[in-house]
């Protein structure tokens, strides 16, 4: 959740590591509307001309509003998703986000970097 005096880009870090589009959360965030288009504008900004994969680590999620989930699935130009994150909460994030949002790229979660990274270099920009 975005704290009064915060801006929604301050949830979360986002830059290039090599090929991917690596993102951090704020650990336990509740990601809002607005931070998800911060998140979709910043990733756009970092890789105007390629579709490049996504390596997103949760941080012990706590949720996702419902337009958040809408905003990654249809607004992101990435090639696949990686999805980071040892805890039941996590899995139920990422299980219900592809699940009902159905987002047109692979999506997966890992429990650890090393294994989202090894399958990430398997969908490089597109």
């Amino acid at each position: 959740m975005v704290a009064a005096g915060r801006l929604a880009e301050d949830s979360f870090t986002a830059e290039l590591r090599g090929d991917l589009v690596w993102v951090e959360w704020v650990a336990r965030s509740t990601v809002t509307d607005d931070e998800a288009f911060s998140l979709v504008a910043r990733a756009d900004a970092l890789c105007p001309d390629v579709c490049p994969p996504m390596l997103v680590v949760l941080n012990e999620m706590v949720s996702l509003s419902r337009g958040a989930l809408k905003t990654f699935s249809h607004g992101l130009n990435i090639a696949a998703m990686a999805l980071v994150g040892p805890s039941p909460v996590d899995r139920l994030l990422v299980s219900y986000f592809t699940e009902v949002h159905q987002p047109p790229y692979p999506t997966r979660h890992f429990t650890t970097v090393e294994e989202a990274t090894t399958w990430l270099k398997d969908h490089p920009h597109a």
